[in-house]
């Protein structure tokens, strides 16, 4: 095996696009993102033998060169969880002789790879799941986040779920229709140490019409491409990666497929949330992998000793904000540090208006007509609706000038993101052009931050407000958030300082 060609793989049939998977900044700290349990790294102390059957790799190899794969030698992912396995880069040749590549994956996966060849797998547009051309298998990658695995000792019987699963009754080779990373498990199986750490099956429950959903390791056709565009290398680790598999017993086209295995797996995971079993859920490649980073001031900009006081609980909000992973609740975050000023913004609004109506040249105490005016004012300003309130406060907090350089930044890479050529839907305009005249920049930003919080909090099944799609987190709006986050977080910047106080002495 030492001596594979210097090469490597994707067979046509098995060839993605490249999912979006962005890496995270250095800093961040990786057992925020690691879902295996840390005792899993104990050494196989029974033998040190390889479980694995060296001759079963090596023909496997064989059969994959001569099929036109090339393998390369690659580098190690996560080397101490899998002490001295090698990984290689595999690689295909087409008919027109272009070599494209198929993944990564440690050799122990090799010949199980060659075995779900002949499933003439699909891959999805994404890269993070596949189907069978019949529409009966359908795999699906699960984040890392929600899903724990199982870790058993050296003396505890092994009993895999698919043999108590209904499905089985009917199918007797049921135990080994479920291809992993490691092969597919048979009920006669009795696994070392060692590879009982990578083969157990976590969850695999069916019903009497022959249906069933598992969660274990993915198929090696999947965690091929994962295992290449993987960022970070301890992400990458074969025993902590999970799938989500669903068979149907009856054959469908694969939109069908797809869609059915989606509500399977919806209803599944909450019910595994419902019953405090975890909290997986699908891998969503930008939203998943992607702090969306706040951009870096110049280094002349310095911290200095707060010259007021600002609210903390809204000041939490803030920060809870600049910390989300995810760019829906980063945005809504930001939204609540502002809401929270509503109540005060009102009184203030509501202080002026009075302030003025009493204090006009027309006002007379003792006018019935002036005290019925007074009384119109004070019904007008408690009936008033929420967005009219937000309106007000974001008038408070901006001046037109302000208003557009907050536009300005928000808008400095995404020239046409708030113009009607700008990817999200439904909900207000910024008038960006210097020649425009009478523009209201303030209104403007309150009623698009207001409509785009509509969107998002009014996601419910029948749709939102009258004439308004729901933005759901899931959506691929959602991908394009981050101008409209950079506008909300500078406008929350303004509105948490208006109300900020001096220090007491």
């Amino acid at each position: 095996m030492e001596d594979l060609p210097e090469s490597a793989v994707t067979a046509p049939s098995l060839a993605a696009p490249r999912p979006d998977l962005q890496p995270k900044p250095e800093g961040h700290p990786p057992d925020t993102d690691f879902a295996g349990d840390e005792d899993d790294d104990i050494p196989d102390a029974e033998t040190d033998q390889r479980p694995e059957d060296e001759d079963e790799v090596e023909l496997a190899v064989a059969q994959l060169v001569a099929g036109g794969f090339e393998f390369i030698l690659a580098e190690s992912r996560r080397g101490p969880r899998m002490p001295g396995e090698k990984w290689y880069r595999i690689l295909s040749t087409d008919r027109s002789g272009q070599k494209a590549i198929v993944g990564r994956l440690p050799r122990i996966s090799i010949p199980a790879f060659l075995e779900e060849r002949q499933e003439n797998f699909i891959l999805h547009e994404d890269g993070l799941g596949l189907s069978s051309p019949d529409g009966r298998f359908v795999e699906l990658l699960i984040s890392r986040d929600g899903v724990r695995n199982a870790y058993l000792s050296p003396s505890h019987a092994y009993v895999s779920p698919r043999s108590s699963c209904p499905s089985a009754e009917m199918e007797p080779d049921h135990e080994g229709l479920f291809p992993t990373l490691f092969g597919r498990k048979h009920g006669d199986f009795k696994p070392s140490l060692s590879s009982l750490k990578r083969g157990v099956t976590l969850y695999h429950v069916g019903n009497r019409r022959g249906d069933c959903i598992e969660v274990s390791s993915p198929t090696a056709t999947l965690a091929a491409p994962y295992f290449e565009l993987v960022p970070r290398s301890f992400l990458a680790d074969p025993l902590t990666v999970n799938s989500v598999k669903v068979r149907f017993m009856e054959p469908s086209s694969a939109d069908n497929a797809l869609r059915r295995a989606r509500d399977v797996v919806s209803a599944f995971f909450f019910e595994m949330a419902a019953m405090r079993r975890g909290s997986p859920r699908l891998h969503e490649p930008l939203r998943e992998r992607e702090r969306v980073p706040t951009p870096r001031q110049g280094e002349s900009t310095t911290l200095r000793f707060p010259p007021q006081i600002v609210d903390a609980r809204a000041s939490a909000l803030f920060v809870r904000a600049e910390d989300a992973v995810s760019l829906v609740s980063r945005y809504l975050s930001y939204y609540q540090s502002i809401e929270y000023f509503l109540p005060f913004s009102d009184e203030r609004t509501s202080i002026n208006r009075l302030r003025r109506d009493i204090f006009s040249p027309g006002f007379d105490l003792g006018n019935e007509t002036s005290l019925l005016k007074l009384v119109r004012t004070i019904g007008k300003q408690t009936s008033r609706s929420e967005r009219e309130s937000f309106k007000d406060l974001i008038g408070l907090a901006l001046t037109q000038e302000k208003a557009e350089a907050v536009v300005k930044v928000a808008r400095s890479r995404h020239q046409d993101h708030f113009s009607k050529r700008g990817p999200i839907a439904h909900i207000g305009l910024i008038n960006t052009s210097e020649h425009a005249k009478n523009k209201d920049t303030v209104n403007e930003i309150a009623e698009r931050i207001y409509d785009l919080r509509c969107r998002i909090v009014h996601s419910k099944a029948a749709g939102g407000t009258a004439g308004t799609d729901p933005l759901f987190p899931t959506d691929h709006e959602a991908n394009f958030l981050a101008p409209d986050i950079e506008l909300i977080r500078l406008v929350a910047i303004e509105v948490i300082t208006m109300f900020a106080t001096a220090h007491s002495r």
